[in-house]
């Protein structure tokens, strides 16, 4: 955790607890979850708690960007074994761009998380990088540390599971 964490009165989730422990503590540990599939993705969220002395601002633009093509066309999420292997937004492969963002922990997930709140679907605006859209019923995953680089949530309301078949 850093100072800003401990020095205000706010309750983290589970979910954060999970991401301090296992990106940021662990970096070179696996996540005790296994994901594979493909998600329909409609919306994003960035945060990047450690600025760089020499802040990029060609990345963040970029991010915002993306953040506003995805609110705006929905993207397509393959992820293989933990590792993000296709972004696609309206057509466009968008791989790149996460790699580059994501830092030290590259394309593979730092979080697998799962939103419970109907309530909120009508107020949800998916342009806005608002941490309140992680609780909409659905899946969420993320990849980054939010340190080393950005962490990035890809918000999938209404997701439906379906077991993987037998080897």
């Amino acid at each position: 955790m850093i100072e800003e964490d401990i020095s205000s009165n706010f309750i983290y989730s589970a979910a954060e607890f999970f991401e301090v422990h296992y990106a940021h503590m662990n970096v070179q540990t696996d996540c005790p979850f296994q994901f594979s599939g493909y998600l329909t993705i409609f919306g994003i969220l960035t945060v990047l708690r450690k600025h760089p002395l020499l802040p990029d601002n060609e990345l963040k633009l970029a991010l915002e960007q993306l953040t506003s093509a995805v609110a705006q066309h929905t993207a397509l999420l393959i992820v293989e074994h933990n590792t993000i292997t296709s972004f696609k937004v309206n057509n466009i492969e968008r791989i790149t761009l996460l790699e580059r963002a994501a830092g030290s922990r590259g394309l593979k997930l730092t979080e697998f998380a799962v939103g419970v709140n109907d309530a909120i679907a009508p107020f949800i605006d998916y342009s806005v990088n608002s941490q309140m859209n992680e609780g909409i019923s659905g899946v969420h995953v993320a990849l980054g540390d939010g340190s080393s680089g950005y962490h990035i949530d890809f918000l999938c309301p209404g997701a439906v599971f379906s077991p993987a078949p037998p080897l």
